[in-house]
This record gives C-alpha cells, structure tokens and sequence, in this order.
C-alpha cells in the first residue's frame, strides 16, 4: 500500500513521529469513543475533486464543519464543481482508506489546505493511510511536509 511510505517520508525528513496501531475506525465518533487519544488535536482530511482531475485535500479538527464557499473562493471555482471524493476514488488514487486519510500523500495532490484554527496545537493526530493507524506528529511539521496552506476554512 501507498500509505506504507508515509513512515519512511517522514525518516527521510527527520521529522519526529508517532504511529498509533489501533482496532480500525470509520468515523471521528469511532476515534474519539474508542481510541484515547485527547480530543483536542484531533484531525480529519476531506478529500474533493475539482476541475479535470484535480485534487484538494482539507484539514479540519474532528469536530469542526467545512465552510465550502470559502473553499470554493480559494479554489476560484463555483461551489457546485467540488465534489466529494468517494472512498473508492480515494483509495484508487491515494492508497488511503476511510477513517485513516492522511494529509500526507505520496501521490501528488493539487491543493492542502489546513484550517486556520490548528495553529493552536503543538501536537496533532491524524490519518496514517490506513483505518487502524494514526499518526501523531507535531503540527508544523505536518504543516511543511504535507506542502499545506492554512486558511480560515472552517464554518464558526
């Protein structure tokens, strides 16, 4: 699997990182009722399709809802030509499976954005690739090696 590299990125990197095996999980409720890991700092990657062909990812803390018109205003494109990635979209293209998406790809991705609001964390916790891995890494490391940009992309 694609996610498998992740790790080996990160060496390369001599980035300092944590990987977390865990029963699988599905959803940020499955995360938070089963894994113990602090709420806070706990991070989901959506995945949408833009354009022809092109990809962004957007990383928001668990709990928090996507403003897609701000998405859509710094894509410069019209809020109906986002499209949510399917599962099998994801995995076909990234190696990702649900409920282990990583803002780390090894496969080219177009645009990463992460919500402003993350600046807060020191440390993270997020998506290694697969359901039943998490990644704990501090954010601004996460930040650089993913080539993210933050943005204030959040609904309040």
């Amino acid at each position: 699997m694609i996610h498998n590299n992740i790790p080996i990125l990160l060496e390369q990197k001599n980035i300092t990182f944590k990987i977390h095996r865990h029963q699988p999980v599905l959803t940020m409720e499955d995360v938070e009722n089963n894994l113990g890991f602090a709420k806070e700092g706990l991070l989901k990657t959506l995945v949408f399709t833009y354009g022809l062909d092109e990809w962004v990812f957007v990383v928001l803390e668990g709990k928090k809802k996507l403003d897609y018109r701000t998405l859509a205003n710094v894509l410069s494109v019209a809020r109906d030509k986002i499209k949510s990635a399917s599962p099998e979209q994801i995995e076909e293209k990234f190696g990702f499976q649900v409920g282990g998406i990583s803002p780390i790809s090894i496969v080219p991705v177009n645009r990463v954005f992460f919500d402003k609001s993350l600046e807060q964390f020191e440390k993270v916790y997020c998506g290694a690739g697969s359901n039943d891995q998490t990644l704990e890494i501090k954010y601004q490391d996460l930040l650089v090696v993913s080539g993210g940009k933050e943005v204030a992309i959040s609904k309040v």
